[in-house]
């Protein structure tokens, strides 16, 4: 997929309103399709934004400064569930994502196929 500078996009948005030139046309001269350049007017008639949306991944629902407390903390209290964590930093993200930083941390917790715990406590990966 090629991306489209918000230069080419001014222009496509600027023909289309200004100079009534159908999208079909646009699509031919800018090499983009025709529901790409009708996506730029509408954003640019909804946000009067003509630039491309930022790439890349949300944000981390944890900073590195919290994700150092969360070791300390699964370090003080290695019984502690997801909900607690979740519940003492006040977060309103997913159980998963509190599971992603705590296996990011080292930490498993493993339980069996009765769904009961294997071992006593949380435990680094290769310690038993």
């Amino acid at each position: 997929m090629k991306f489209a500078s918000e230069e080419i996009r001014t222009k496509a948005v600027n023909a289309y309103l200004n100079e009534k030139i159908p999208s079909k046309e646009l699509s031919k001269i800018f090499g983009y399709s025709v529901a790409t350049i009708c996506n730029w007017v509408r954003i640019f008639q909804n946000e009067n934004r003509l630039s491309a949306n930022p790439n890349g991944h949300r944000p981390s629902c944890f900073s590195d400064e919290e994700q150092k407390q969360l070791g300390e903390l699964l370090e003080s209290d290695v019984d502690i569930t997801l909900s607690e964590i979740k519940q003492h930093f006040g977060k309103d993200c997913s159980l998963t994502a509190i599971h992603y930083h705590v296996v990011k941390q080292g930490y498993v917790y493993k339980k069996n196929s009765q769904s009961q715990r294997t071992r006593t406590r949380r435990c680094k990966k290769g310690k038993s």
